[in-house]
């Protein structure tokens, strides 16, 4: 039975623009270095490991500033590395408000991604506010899963105020208790 990252970061230079301002607090609590690596690189080392990666585009412009690592991206990589990659998780920046959900679709129609994924401290919003229910009513339409970052961050950690990354928007309860009860034909993990 192969072995599946089914959260894979990816090494190349689109990611590490955007999370070059976190990359050095990252550093310091990971306590490794930011090494950035070609496609082909990065699908080696998968390869090598024995694993097959479902890779994570970024998208957190509206709360961080910083530039996406866009869907297009991750499914070309994908489509690239068959031998390293299992499939791809879109991720789209929930304040972008109609453009999201243009994006999700498209993510999963065109690029063939296999859901959605949230990383709630870097995006800054809460799972439960209901501004942002569309976008699961879009997945459970398009009957895709939605990954949810709960928990801890290395994002901005140890660095003073935490470089503005809040812990509170991470926390599943109530935040995600409130979305799978208001979505039960969603997956959820």
């Amino acid at each position: 039975m192969p072995v599946i990252d089914v959260h894979a970061h990816i090494s190349t230079k689109p990611w590490a623009d955007s999370l070059a301002k976190y990359n050095e607090a990252l550093e310091k609590h990971y306590r490794f270095k930011v090494t950035i690596k070609t496609e082909e690189e990065m699908a080696q080392d998968f390869v090598q490991a024995g694993v097959k990666g479902l890779i994570i585009a970024w998208d957190a412009e509206a709360n961080t500033g910083m530039p996406r690592t866009s869907n297009d991206y991750i499914a070309e990589v994908v489509r690239k590395h068959p031998e390293a990659f299992a499939g791809g998780w879109a991720m789209i920046d929930p304040w972008k408000g109609e453009m999201a959900i243009r994006e999700l679709e498209h993510a999963i129609k065109d690029l063939g991604l296999i859901g959605l994924k949230f990383q709630a401290t870097a995006q800054g919003f809460f799972a439960n506010d209901r501004r942002f229910y569309p976008i699961y009513e879009t997945c459970a339409a398009l009957k895709v899963p939605v990954q949810f970052h709960t928990g801890f961050t290395g994002l901005g950690a140890g660095a003073p105020g935490g470089m503005g990354i809040k812990l509170k928007y991470p926390r599943p309860i109530p935040p995600l208790a409130d979305v799978a009860a208001d979505f039960p034909n969603l997956t959820i993990i």
